[in-house]
């Protein structure tokens, strides 16, 4: 497998449910499901993993094949595995480590070349999380969002996307978020 490559440009809307399995003294650990309706990003190859043809003179000519350029792709997830473990600092105030795993569907090859459409996702992330009420909460953190074919095509590049997110909780029934 090569090196995981970063997305120019990436994006992704999501949606996360929970439920708590346990909770000891200060920490929480919680099951996570994931709905990513909307994912977006800017890829390309490296230059030095983009093919070339021997023109007429015999030289090398990079190509422009569309596979390998600079595009963006959109694309849709579901992230069934995740676990969430988060230690409460003070009454308002939380310390959260999570890591989901799916996979995702993209309208072109991700990142480039003779990668796949389908890919499998892992995203672990580390965030802080804000109590505003029994009911509402406010987070934001740093999650690597990782795309990968698992080796299930010709080539298996990776992309890595580095998000700053910012998410509402809202608990149901009262309970906390």
């Amino acid at each position: 497998m090569l090196q995981g490559q970063s997305a120019e440009r990436s994006g992704i809307v999501g949606v996360r449910a929970s439920r708590t399995l346990v909770v000891r003294e200060r920490l929480r650990i919680s099951w996570l499901v994931e709905l990513l309706p909307a994912i977006v990003a800017t890829v390309s190859a490296p230059a030095n993993r983009r093919p070339f043809q021997v023109n007429d003179n015999g030289a090398r000519d990079r190509s422009p094949v569309e596979r390998y350029l600079v595009r963006d792709t959109y694309g849709v997830g579901f992230a069934p595995l995740g676990a969430e473990i988060s230690r409460a600092e003070t009454e308002r105030l939380s310390l959260s480590f999570s890591v989901t795993a799916g996979a995702a569907r993209f309208s072109e090859v991700v990142p480039y070349g003779k990668a796949t459409r389908a890919n499998f996702t892992a995203a672990p992330a580390l965030g802080l999380e804000w109590m505003l009420t029994d009911r509402y909460a406010i987070s934001s953190g740093y999650a690597l969002h990782h795309v990968s074919n698992a080796g299930l095509g010709e080539s298996n590049p990776g992309l890595n996307a580095h998000l700053v997110y910012v998410k509402l909780a809202v608990a149901r029934f009262g309970a906390r978020p």
